[in-house]
């Protein structure tokens, strides 16, 4: 299960923080954000283990959507659920998703962090049936 879903900008600088288990803290994120705005070599490299903590990320224009876990996680579920977040982002911002328009409906995204993702587990992943549930 999914422990937290990051956004992140270029810089590192954590955007959006959402925590789903407790069992990773802020601390060891920023250790990640750390490490990839260091090194370009960790930014081609999609899965990351450093000190107990799987870093499962994807990046996406001038953003780095991140997924935490420190448990035995399906590493093709989490890489498919950061792709369908894009798409999902993207069908509600007009097409676009970059740090503006995330710094713009943060409100938004953590609304729909909350509705595709349950205790760690991908829910509903459909932009057209989360627009009935979402405005």
């Amino acid at each position: 299960m999914i422990s937290s879903v990051v956004f992140i900008n270029q810089k590192g600088e954590i955007l959006i923080y959402r925590v789903f288990k407790d069992d990773i803290t802020r601390a060891e994120t920023q250790l990640f954000c750390s490490q990839i705005v260091a090194t370009k070599e960790n930014r081609d490299n999609p899965i990351l283990f450093l000190e107990g903590v799987s870093y499962i990320h994807v990046a996406h224009k001038d953003l780095i959507l991140l997924a935490t876990t420190k448990t035995n996680v399906n590493v093709a579920m989490a890489l498919q659920f950061l792709y369908q977040l894009i798409f999902i982002c993207k069908a509600y911002f007009g097409g676009e998703l970059n740090e503006e328009e995330v710094k713009k409906n943060f409100s938004l995204v953590y609304e729909i962090l909350d509705e595709v993702m349950d205790f760690g587990c991908p829910q509903i992943m459909d932009p057209e049936v989360l627009k009935k549930f979402i405005q």
